[in-house]
């Protein structure tokens, strides 16, 4: 199961795929049955989390997913362009490797005092959790915002015939993003985590 084949699915799907359709596609590949729910958190700390099977057992989401599989739990007041950014980000921990799980509640306090504090620390000097963290935004982008859709506004946002709401409207994402995604590091990202 990799990241490589749920992108290249969804590269080829049209212009604000639906969340539940890129949930399928990572269903389909990893063979987990995943469930979602919206919870009450404090939504400037935290708009989502990802419980891996064995965490669901020990919450209070044990019964969101009997199946076994992983719940992705969502702040209840987000709107829709955020809850859909969160959703899939979340959805992106699927791919992490065992070292990268948040487990247990040194990992939990290692990403919230990075985001807390200096997010711009060298990548070698970040956890394992805390890199899975970083490289799950991107990853969530990458899909929600086809390169050849990409590419397309590119164009239109140089020539100046599209401004950045449109471009967030049409992807339905958070406004905020879409710098990010219009900068052509945004694809020198992209291939680095498919190369993985």
């Amino acid at each position: 199961m990799s990241y490589q084949q749920v992108y290249e699915r969804c590269k080829k799907l049209p212009i604000s795929i639906k969340r539940t359709i890129i949930k399928d596609i990572v269903s389909d590949i990893s063979g987990l049955h995943i469930k979602w729910c919206r919870a009450g958190m404090n939504e400037k700390n935290l708009r989502g989390l990802y419980l891996n099977p064995e965490d669901v057992k020990s919450t209070k989401f044990r019964n969101s997913n009997k199946e076994g599989g992983p719940v992705i739990v969502t702040e209840r007041s987000l709107n829709r362009c955020w809850e859909r950014l969160v959703y899939v980000k979340e959805l992106m921990h699927v791919f992490d490797t065992d070292d990268q799980l948040t487990k247990t509640g040194e990992n939990f306090e290692d990403i919230t005092s990075t985001f807390g504090g200096d997010v711009y620390t060298d990548p070698e000097d970040r956890s394992p959790v805390v890199n899975a963290e970083f490289i799950a935004l991107p990853m969530a982008l990458g899909l929600l915002c086809p390169k050849i859709h990409l590419d397309e506004f590119r164009k239109e946002r140089i020539a100046g015939t599209i401004p950045d709401n449109d471009i967030a409207t049409a992807f339905r994402i958070p406004e905020q993003y879409v710098p990010a995604i219009m900068n052509p590091s945004f694809d020198a990202t992209i291939l680095s985590i498919l190369k993985q």
